[in-house]
C-alpha cells in the first residue's frame, strides 16, 4: 500500500500542475528603456494593473547599480518609490555616465495594502528619480542614467512563495534521500511543480523563459566529455591501464595499490570520476583474484582517491562543473586555471593523508587471503599443539606421547611454511600472471587511442588556456568542438553505440534542477536564505566571520553530501554562497568544491 500512496501523491503533484497551468496564462514581462536626468523623475501610472485582487508590484529594472557595500564610491542614487503610498523608498547606489559600469539587475516588491487601494480607487503610481549627495553636485554636473523597467503585478499569494519553494525543495530531497524515485523523475517533478507554483502566484513563465534558465554552459561541457570518454573506452584504454600498473609493480601488493591509486586520482582530475571507477572496475577485479586479494578493499580505496582527485579541477565531479559554470562565481574572476590552482595543493595534501591512513589503518587487508588447505592445515596444527602443549615429563609413557606429538607438529609445520612458500609469487609465477592479464586486456584500437590522447592533450591545455583574454572559448565550446573533432577524426561506423554511451538520464537530471533552483530564486527562496545566512554571519566578530564561515560551509556540505545527492546540494549551494557579502565569497566557494566532494 506505500507503493500505491506514492504513486497516488506523485499523481496528485503532475495533476495539479496540469489543472493550474491550465488555467493561468503566461506572463508576459514588457521591458521599457528610459533615461533619467538630474532632477527629472520618471512616473508609470499603476491603474491598469493595480487592483485589490492583485496587490504586490514587482518592479524589475537593469542599469548601472553598484553594490550597496560599495555606495561610498558614488554620489549618486536611483530611487523607486510608489506615489501614493506611505511606503519606504528603495535607494540603489548609481554609477552615473560616463562612468557606467555593466547592467546590473535590480527587484524589489511593492505590497499595497487592499483597503487603500478600493479607497483610491486606482490613484498609484511609480515614481523614478535620482538623488545626489552635496559632495557630488559640487564637482559634477547632473547625472545621466539609462535603465531598463519592468513592472508586473501579482496576488497576495506572492508572499507564501517562500513557503510553496521550501516545499517543493524539502519533497526533492525527500524523494532523493529515500529513493523513492529515480533521481532524474524526482528533479523533474520538482521542475514542474515549482513552475506550476510560479504559475499560482500570477508569474507563469513562458516555455521561452524555462529554456532560458537552463545552464548550457554546463550542459554542453558534461555532454562534450561524456562524448570523449565514451570514444576512449572504445580503445580498452582502461584495462591496458590497469595491466600497465601490474608489470610496473612487478606482482608486489603495496607497489600495485599504490600505482592504482595514484592513475585513478590522475584521470579523475580531467575525467568524470564515477565513469573512471565503473571503467577501471572490472579489471582490478581481475588483477584481485590473479594475486588472490579481497577486491573489496582495493575498490574502496580507488573510490576515495578518485573523489580526491576529481575536487581538484573544474570538470573531474559534477558539481565542480556547476561551480565553475555558475554566472555569480566567474564573476568573481574565478576561471579553470585558478580554480585548480587553489584545489590542487588541497587535493595532494589529502592523497598523501589517505594514503598513510590507509597503510596505517587496514594493512592486513591487502594480504593474500589463504586458501582452504592451508586454513585446515593450520587448525589440524593448532590442535596438535595444544595436545602437545598439556602433557607433562613425569613419567616415561607420557614423555614417549610428547616426543610423538612434537614430531608431528614438526612434520606438519613443514608442510605449512611448504604450501606457503609454494603460494609467494615467484618471478616465474608474476610473468605468467602478465602474460594472462596482456592476452586478456589489450588496446582494441591504437590508431583511436592515438587520436583520443592527443584530442584529449589539446582540450585540457585549452581548459588552462581559457583564462587567456584574447581566447573567446569557454568551457563548454571547448570540450562541444573537442568531442566533434574526435568524432570526426574516429570516423566510427556505429554512431549510435558511442551516444548510447552518453548519460542521457545525468544531462536531463542537471537540466531539470537548473529549473527547479530558478524557479525557487523567483519565489524568492534562495534570496531569503542568502539574507538569513548573511545576517548570522554578520552578528559575529568582523575577524571570525570568514573562518567560521568557511568550516560551516565546508563541514554542512560534507554531511549533506555523504546523506543525499550532492549535485541538487551543490545546484542550490553554489547560489547562495557566491551571492554573500560583504565579505570575499572566493573562499567559502573553495570550501563548497571540497565538502561536496
Amino acid at each position: 500500500w506505500l507503493k500505491k500512496l506514492k504513486i497516488f501523491l506523485l499523481c496528485a503533484v503532475v495533476v495539479f500542475a496540469v489543472v493550474v497551468m491550465s488555467f493561468v496564462p503566461e506572463v508576459s514581462e514588457t521591458w521599457i528603456n528610459i533615461s533619467l536626468n538630474g532632477n527629472e523623475s520618471y512616473l508609470r501610472t499603476l491603474n491598469q494593473i493595480l487592483e485589490p485582487e492583485h496587490p504586490v508590484i514587482r518592479v524589475r529594472a537593469k542599469g548601472p547599480f553598484i553594490a550597496k557595500e560599495l555606495a561610498n564610491l558614488t554620489g549618486v542614487w536611483t530611487v523607486f518609490s510608489i506615489v501614493g503610498d506611505s511606503g519606504d523608498s528603495v535607494r540603489v547606489p548609481t554609477a552615473p555616465l560616463p562612468l557606467q559600469p555593466p547592467p546590473q539587475p535590480f527587484e524589489h516588491l511593492f505590497t499595497m495594502p487592499k483597503d487603500m487601494l478600493r479607497a483610491h480607487n486606482g490613484g498609484y503610481a511609480l515614481e523614478i528619480h535620482l538623488e545626489t549627495s552635496d559632495p557630488y553636485r559640487s564637482t559634477h554636473q547632473d547625472p545621466q542614467v539609462s535603465l531598463s523597467l519592468a513592472v508586473t503585478a501579482f496576488t497576495e499569494l506572492n508572499q507564501q512563495g517562500l513557503l510553496m519553494g521550501g516545499a517543493v525543495l524539502i519533497g526533492l530531497y525527500v524523494l532523493i534521500v529515500f529513493e523513492l524515485v529515480h533521481r532524474t523523475l524526482a528533479a523533474m517533478l520538482a521542475a514542474t511543480a515549482a513552475i506550476a507554483c510560479l504559475a499560482l502566484i500570477g508569474d507563469r513563465p513562458s516555455l521561452a523563459k524555462v529554456m532560458s534558465w537552463l545552464d548550457v554552459e554546463t550542459l554542453s561541457l558534461l555532454f562534450g566529455m561524456m562524448i570523449l570518454v565514451a570514444i576512449l573506452c572504445e580503445t580498452g584504454f582502461f584495462d591496458y591501464a590497469a595491466v600497465i600498473a601490474f608489470r610496473l609493480a612487478r606482482g608486489r601488493v603495496w607497489p600495485l595499490v599504490t600505482t592504482l591509486c595514484v592513475f585513478t586520482a590522475v584521470v579523475s582530475a580531467f575525467l568524470d570520476n564515477v565513469t573512471t571507477i565503473l571503467l577501471m572496475t572490472p579489471a582490478t577485479i581481475k588483477l584481485c583474484e590473479v594475486m588472490d586479494l579481497d577486491p573489496k578493499h582495493i575498490l574502496i580505496w580507488l573510490v576515495i582517491f578518485s573523489n580526491i582527485g576529481g575536487a581538484a579541477t573544474p570538470v573531474g565531479d559534477p558539481p565542480n562543473v556547476i561551480i565553475i559554470s555558475n554566472p555569480q562565481v566567474v564573476s568573481l574572476g574565478m576561471d579553470f586555471t585558478s580554480f585548480t590552482a587553489h584545489m590542487i595543493p588541497g587535493a595532494i595534501l589529502c592523497a598523501l593523508g589517505a594514503y598513510l591512513v590507509l597503510r596505517w589503518r587496514d594493512p592486513a587487508s591487502l594480504r593474500p587471503r589463504d586458501p582452504p588447505e592451508l586454513l585446515e592445515l593450520q587448525r589440524e596444527l593448532d590442535i596438535w599443539r595444544k595436545a602437545f602443549r598439556s602433557l607433562s615429563d613425569y613419567s616415561r609413557d607420557e614423555k614417549h606421547v610428547k616426543d610423538i606429538l612434537e614430531r608431528k607438529v614438526k612434520r606438519l609445520e613443514r608442510m605449512r611454511q611448504r604450501k606457503i612458500s609454494d603460494m609467494r609469487c615467484t618471478e616465474e609465477g608474476f610473468k605468467q600472471n602478465l602474460q594472462l592479464l596482456s592476452d586478456k586486456y589489450k588496446i582494441h584500437n591504437r590508431g583511436l587511442l592515438v587520436k583520443t590522447g592527443i584530442v584529449l592533450s589539446v582540450v585540457i591545455l585549452l581548459f588552462f588556456l581559457q583564462s587567456f583574454p584574447n581566447l573567446h572559448l569557454s568551457l563548454g565550446w571547448i570540450a562541444i568542438l573537442g568531442a566533434l573533432l574526435l568524432l570526426v577524426l574516429a570516423d566510427l561506423d556505429d554512431l549510435e553505440a558511442i551516444m548510447a554511451r552518453v548519460e542521457w538520464t545525468t544531462l536531463v537530471f542537471f537540466a531539470a534542477l537548473f529549473v527547479v533552483m530558478e524557479a525557487l530564486g523567483e519565489l524568492q527562496l534562495i534570496w531569503f536564505i542568502g539574507q538569513r545566512t548573511q545576517a548570522w554571519i554578520s552578528a559575529l566578530h568582523p575577524q571570525s566571520q570568514l573562518p567560521i564561515a568557511i568550516l560551516i560551509v565546508t563541514w554542512v556540505s560534507a554531511l549533506a553530501s555523504s546523506l543525499m545527492d550532492n549535485i541538487p546540494f551543490t545546484t542550490a549551494m553554489v547560489k547562495i554562497v557566491a551571492g554573500l557579502g560583504p565579505m570575499d565569497s572566493r573562499p567559502l566557494v573553495y570550501a563548497l568544491a571540497w565538502g561536496a566532494c
